[in-house]
């Protein structure tokens, strides 16, 4: 196996430094690939240089992140029948035993991508099974007609990938009922040339627009202002240009924000 398991705690900041410095991780597979609803390439492009700063939790982020625990504990009672998921938890009887995975996980196969687990359980035949778990809202869940969105598609994906395991998403709905979207391994597989090569792609971008910022630095530390101007053309031309409601969302956020600094 190619798979090996980082002692860098999710959510530290430790976790951060290598999240924006060593990669892109199964959440933002969507987002590069322009799946994800609520960030565009740009805006990942920019955080990756540091151009922007740690985004800030919504109350409805906190209140997924805080569900976790809560979703874990039911789902080692959970099964796909209603009636025997409530026995289950009426008599204490558990069906899988879940583990926190306090780690990151990288794969050689996979360069410049990483992924940090919610959860993992062992299936009867000793098999880790990885979990990923998500708290939404009844109308966010049936948006797309087989309720599981692109973006998170590709997150499942890609952790399966990295991890070399079979995997599922977990939704706790409106708080009163949960359903399961599992992948195998082999399904995931199919999904790798068009992973690899979007990272491919976009790290690519991302490590020559590093090198850029570098040059601009030392270009305005000696007034070499027609330098500055040319590289900074340059990088322009690595941003990612995809359109979207997001993307336009960004951009309408940039502008507020050199509105204000003007």
């Amino acid at each position: 196996m190619a798979v090996r398991f980082l002692d860098i705690i999710p959510n530290t900041e430790e976790w951060l430094k290598y999240r924006i410095e060593s990669g892109i991780g199964a959440s933002q597979v969507g987002t590069i690939l322009s799946l994800n609803e609520y960030e565009c390439p740009l805006e990942l492009f920019h955080s990756k240089l540091g151009l922007l700063p740690p985004k800030r939790k919504s109350l409805r982020m906190a209140l997924g992140s805080m569900s976790e625990d809560l979703i874990s504990d039911l789902y080692e009672y959970y099964d796909d029948n209603e009636t025997v998921f409530l026995d289950n938890i009426n008599s204490n009887r558990k069906v899988r035993n879940m583990e926190k995975v306090l780690k990151v996980a990288v794969n050689n196969d996979f360069p410049n991508i990483f992924v940090s687990l919610d959860r993992r359980y062992r299936n009867s035949k000793g098999e880790y099974i990885l979990v990923e778990m998500k708290n939404k809202m009844g109308m966010a869940y049936a948006k797309y007609e087989n309720n599981l969105s692109p973006h998170e598609t590709m997150q499942l994906a890609t952790q399966c990938l990295i991890c070399e395991a079979s995997g599922s998403i977990i939704y706790l709905i409106d708080n009163n009922r949960m359903e399961s979207f599992d992948m195998d391994y082999k399904t995931a597989l199919k999904l790798k040339p068009t992973i690899l090569k979007a990272v491919s792609d976009f790290w690519g971008r991302v490590e020559r627009a590093k090198i850029l910022q570098t040059q601009i630095y030392h270009a305005k530390s000696s007034y070499n202002m027609k330098l500055v101007e040319s590289l900074t053309q340059e990088m322009y031309k690595l941003e990612p240009q995809v359109g979207g409601q997001a993307y336009l969302d960004y951009l309408t956020d940039l502008s507020k924000t050199r509105k204000v600094c003007m």
